[in-house]
């Protein structure tokens, strides 16, 4: 049976050290929008914890309908059947979403949920879809969140971690795109491009500096 989720995936490198993950890496960066989220849910008397926890299942599921599809499989409902009705329900309504991006944009898949470790840089992450759209190499990142805020967004920073890990492998990528589909029935779906890669680059490969070091820093007994 398929995993329930991937959000703890363990990678390792050719010498069977774990390495971290590319949403591992990008959550070195500070994110004090976060702060007052988590306030406000808690003054409605949510539990922030379980909140999240239920989004990020969602996002699972989803991903879970989007690979099915693209692969011309039927749902596994042995699988389904270990989440909530709420979560499914909402998954299916995002899935909706990425059935109408089927229909708008010609997407050939080539990868899908491609698990890839670096061979020098040292970190892994799972690739949501590799393929070809329109005659370029496209990466598209698969986002159940409620907004994408610009181009300065972290999500683009995790997407350049995923372009790093395809070229690392041989892959050409042309575009990192994010396809954010929406988790209410009003809301449809996002397809971003994304613009200023290098320098998406240039910030993971700091984060990943800083979460090293980091490491080094909180080993005990030096």
């Amino acid at each position: 049976m398929a995993k329930k989720t991937k959000a703890h995936q363990i990678y390792r490198d050719r010498d069977g050290n774990i390495v971290p993950g590319v949403s591992t890496v990008v959550n070195t960066m500070d994110k004090p929008f976060l702060v007052p989220w988590a306030n406000k849910l808690g003054l409605q008397g949510i539990d922030v914890s379980k909140y999240v926890d239920d989004l990020a299942e969602v996002g699972t599921v989803t991903h879970k309908f989007c690979e099915w599809d693209l692969l011309g499989q039927q749902p596994d409902e042995e699988y389904l059947a270990e989440f909530s009705k709420d979560v499914r329900d909402r998954a299916e309504t995002c899935f909706l979403k990425f059935l109408d991006f089927r229909k708008d944009l010609d997407f050939h898949p080539l990868l899908l949920e491609a698990q890839l470790v670096h061979k020098t840089l040292g970190f892994g992450g799972t690739c949501d879809m590799y393929g070809i759209m329109g005659g370029r190499a496209v990466l598209i990142d698969i986002k159940t969140a409620k907004e994408i805020y610009g181009q300065g967004d972290t999500k683009f920073t995790q997407t350049a971690g995923y372009k790093l890990l395809l070229e690392d492998e041989g892959h050409k990528v042309d575009d990192c795109c994010i396809l954010r589909l929406g988790r209410s029935e009003d809301e449809g779906y996002e397809f971003i491009r994304g613009t200023r890669m290098d320098d998406h680059e240039e910030r993971f490969k700091i984060c990943l500096d800083l979460y090293k070091i980091n490491k080094v820093l909180s080993r005990r007994g030096d």
